[in-house]
């Protein structure tokens, strides 16, 4: 079964644990190995960029009145500097926020999409948050992960009409759930299969999954709610 807050990466090929993004930044994936890491990385990055902007303001005061081209070449460094400070301070502060509610950026985006962030009648509902200090201390690895099974996590229903990628070759789904019992059924080559999935729970065989374990270099499948 495809694991609670994974999803495959369609740049990587691989399905990332507790996905955030893909970012081109660092051409990886992130997600639960280097979370912390990148949100370290992204203050750091803003504090040295809106010093070096400080920095060629400081050099600017100085010599602009007496040398036109350390002017010429300074205010162009520093408006950059600016822009991409900017662009940092929003980053670190979005991902500290997102920290703070145990959520990921996928999660965030999609919630519309994925059962698990949504209650049984459809309203948004973030079952990891444990509360902003407990939230910080776990994405820190101070406390350990909580078990999911005690979290209130919708899992059990897919909205009827949705379409399930598998893998390539054949397979069935079977499942019951929302009070009633749905059926789903495909048959392919090489290539993702669509499986039409009437109403109920999609338990889909792990090789028809395409998931991968370990460093397996097999294509992953992505299952879309």
């Amino acid at each position: 079964v495809k694991p609670l807050r994974s999803k495959h990466c369609k740049h990587c090929n691989r399905c990332v644990e507790r996905f955030d993004h893909h970012c081109p930044w660092i051409h990886n994936c992130v997600a639960e190995k280097n979370r912390r890491q990148f949100l370290l990385l992204a203050i750091c990055q803003t504090f040295t960029t809106w010093y070096y902007v400080v920095l060629i303001g400081i050099h600017l005061h100085h010599h602009s009145c007496s040398d036109w081209l350390a002017f010429a070449l300074g205010l162009p460094l520093m408006v950059h500097g600016c822009v991409v400070g900017t662009w940092g301070l929003a980053l670190a502060f979005e991902h500290i926020n997102l920290a703070m509610s145990n959520i990921t950026t996928n999660e965030k985006m999609n919630q519309h999409r994925y059962s698990y962030m949504r209650t049984r009648d459809g309203r948004p509902f973030n079952p990891f948050d444990l509360g902003k200090k407990h939230n910080c201390l776990y994405f820190f690895g101070c406390i350990p992960a909580p078990n999911w099974k005690d979290l209130d996590i919708n899992t059990s229903f897919l909205p009827p009409g949705k379409k399930v990628c598998c893998g390539s070759g054949h397979g069935h789904s079977h499942g019951d759930g929302g009070g009633g019992r749905g059926h789903g059924h495909s048959h392919g080559g090489q290539g993702d299969e669509e499986v039409d999935i009437e109403q109920g729970v999609v338990q889909t065989p792990r090789e028809h999954q395409g998931l991968l374990s370990g460093d397996a270099d097999e294509s992953a499948g992505d299952i879309e709610v």
